[in-house]
């Protein structure tokens, strides 16, 4: 009885070709002697050759539309947000860049900007570590308000 349960789940896809070899030949062999599942495959068959003639229904020229124009859009959309990521690493790139040359030439700088303030060189070059600290801290906050601007904008179309 196991067999003929999982012969009647293959019927329908008996019916639709959508068997292998192996498969059609264990329904084959099958329908040969269970007259349920012959008549049973007859109707599905008639079915499955019924549906056929149905022709295939064709989205509206509109819909077709409205589909192609909203994935232009999309792809648009993705270009321009590879782009703006693409703007941002040079961007950041070029900051950390600034920052390191900045912070070597101050480095050699120190002793004169310090004697030019009357001031230590330690003194100096502590003031000059927090004097980058702050820019870079503003550089990061600027940067992400920049972005999370564009990104609200982007919402708003």
């Amino acid at each position: 009885m196991t067999d003929h349960n999982q012969i009647c789940g293959l019927l329908a896809l008996q019916a639709a070709n959508a068997l292998s070899p192996e498969e059609q030949a264990r329904v084959h062999q099958h329908v040969r002697v269970c007259v349920l599942c012959r008549d049973e495959l007859a109707n599905l068959e008639s079915i499955a050759s019924g549906l056929k003639l149905i022709p295939a229904p064709q989205p509206s020229w509109g819909l077709a539309q409205r589909t192609r124009t909203r994935i232009m859009a999309e792809m648009a959309a993705r270009e321009e947000r590879q782009q703006q990521q693409r703007y941002l690493t040079v961007v950041i790139g070029f900051a950390w860049l600034v920052t390191v040359l900045t912070f070597v030439i101050g480095r050699f700088l120190v002793a004169d900007v310090a004697a030019w303030l009357r001031i230590s060189p330690d003194t100096c070059m502590t003031a000059f570590i927090w004097y980058m600290i702050f820019s870079a801290t503003a550089s990061i906050a600027f940067a992400g308000m920049v972005a999370t601007r564009h990104r609200n904008e982007r919402r708003l179309i």
